[in-house]
């Protein structure tokens, strides 16, 4: 199936600008590149607060979206997007006041450490730090401690995954869902999806080949399912989950051999794939219809398992 009308437009306007490839330039020009990104506001939500949170190594920012002035609330802590070398808070914003108005739940978008400065696991640590701070503060939050989820989107996504595994392996908390949108889960570069999609389609295998070699101190490194979660032998034991996957995107077989594992492991998946779309679609859902669908399906994948 080709790409949808919207996502074909936004291929094309892409490709007239001439930018060159993010494997290219610096990690610093990335950064700043995508800084100056014109970005959706999003829905207004009840309150907006910062936060310093306690991280593996110092303290972090956490941005806490209220959706009213009710509660207690159930809450997601979700983790920004951008290859472990972009993003940020403000990047992630207009994402985040979605989910939580559609959910109805409080989230906590985690400022973590970013490589190469920062390096695995140290990113993944933060974010587990992070985890163990809502859970604690839980009643600071106007949230119930026993519903908490982690999300994220595309590294984002890995790194949710990434906590769901660690809560478990360590037994400190418990989570009740993850939710993972076009996730990175395994660094894997000769997969059918990124033979066929890895260029011409926004995200590109040597992009994705630039993101890991940033990430990690070394390539063996990404045999720990810390860092590459489908290199775990059994996944037993995560909290249910939703996968998002788009068809034009060079992630999408690592979607849906992650759900086949959850799955094998006996843990509750849902695998929802969409067509005609590339790998940013959620974030580009201002002009591309289908991303607002995703992010609904996904606040409506909270409710039901968050919900008393």
């Amino acid at each position: 199936m080709p790409l949808d009308k919207q996502s074909e437009a936004v291929r094309v306007k892409a490709e007239a600008m001439g930018l060159p490839s993010i494997h290219s330039i610096s990690p610093l020009e990335a950064r700043s590149r995508e800084f100056q990104q014109i970005r959706t506001s999003g829905p207004t939500v009840h309150r907006v607060q910062d936060y310093l949170i306690r991280g593996s190594a110092g303290m972090l920012t956490g941005r806490v979206y209220f959706p009213t002035d009710k509660g207690p609330f159930p809450v997601v802590v979700w983790f920004h997007g951008g290859g472990w070398v972009q993003g940020g808070l403000e990047e992630t914003d207009s994402i985040v006041r979605e989910i939580a108005v559609r959910s109805e739940c409080v989230v906590v978008s985690v400022g973590y450490r970013l490589a190469p400065e920062t390096k695995f696991p140290y990113p993944v640590e933060d974010c587990y730090a992070a985890t163990q701070w809502v859970v604690k503060n839980a009643e600071k939050l106007n949230a119930g401690n026993e519903r908490i989820a982690v999300g994220g989107y595309s590294a984002g996504g890995n790194l949710a995954a990434a906590v769901s595994l660690m809560a478990r392996d360590r037994g400190e908390f418990d989570l009740s869902a993850q939710l993972l949108l076009c996730p990175v889960l395994d660094r894997d570069f000769t997969r059918r999806s990124y033979i066929r999609y890895g260029e011409g389609y926004g995200l590109t295998m040597e992009s994705m080949k630039w993101y890991w070699n940033h990430y990690l101190n070394d390539v063996n490194q990404s045999a720990n399912p810390y860092a590459a979660p489908l290199k775990s032998e059994n996944l037993a034991g995560v909290p249910g989950c939703l996968i998002v996957t788009a068809d034009h995107d060079p992630l999408s077989d690592e979607g849906e051999a992650y759900a086949m594992l959850l799955s094998e492991s006996g843990v509750s998946v849902k695998l929802s794939a969409y067509t005609g779309v590339m790998h940013g679609f959620i974030s580009m859902s201002d002009v591309v219809d289908t991303g607002m669908n995703a992010i609904q399906e996904a606040a409506e994948f909270l409710n039901g398992r968050l919900s008393n």
